[in-house]
């Protein structure tokens, strides 16, 4: 059984899961190291669109929570969506979507804002009350996290319904330790470090 860099056991090898990119490397796929999260342009070749690539991020992204009895996934809106609804059906278990902003998103929530992201800027999430309870155990599913202000804001939204916090489970990973540590739980299929440096 392989490991993912950060030491999480990952069922799909990585130099598998890599070759199953249709043969795109990491930073064409997810973008490059520099100073901030600088992903590619996607508009050039959507890096989720074949099955057999998608198949295999979520079922790493999986894999190191598959035994923790996870109960639901949340996602953040956008790309949260689709790896954490993805995740979700793999795992049999609910989504709840956690939305940015002022958009439509019926019943009672709970909303709280971010601390700056790599762009300075600060995001309100809101999630529904409804969609969580004190017997979950839950998990948030994305695609790169960096500075960690918007998963923070995510667990205190899920320790507030009285849910349990299992952690978080992402592609690219750049987190430095102090955030790690405040989120718990990390697990990523790459660190920054692994993928190559931006272009000047």
């Amino acid at each position: 059984m392989a490991r993912t860099p950060d030491g999480g056991r990952c069922s799909v090898p990585i130099p598998r899961w890599h070759s199953r990119l249709s043969g795109l490397t990491p930073a064409r796929t997810w973008g490059c190291r520099g100073p901030h999260h600088q992903p590619r342009d996607h508009s050039e070749q959507p890096p989720l669109t074949g099955n057999d690539s998608l198949a295999a991020i979520v079922a790493a992204l999986v894999e190191p929570f598959r035994d923790e009895r996870i109960t639901a996934v949340c996602g953040i809106e956008s790309r949260g969506f689709l790896l954490g609804g993805a995740v979700a059906v793999e795992l049999g278990v609910g989504f709840v979507p956690v939305r940015k902003g002022e958009g439509v998103f019926p019943g009672d929530k709970v909303a709280r804002q971010s601390s700056p992201d790599y762009r300075r800027l600060r995001h309100t999430l809101r999630l529904q009350r409804s969609s969580l309870g004190s017997g979950d155990r839950v998990l948030l599913v994305d695609d790169w996290i960096e500075t960690g202000s918007q998963a923070a804001a995510v667990r205190s939204m899920v320790e507030e319904c009285g849910s349990t916090w299992m952690g978080c489970s992402v592609i690219v990973d750049q987190l430095t330790d102090v955030p790690k540590n405040a989120l718990g739980t990390v697990r990523g299929l790459l660190t920054a470090q692994d993928l190559p440096p931006c272009e000047s």
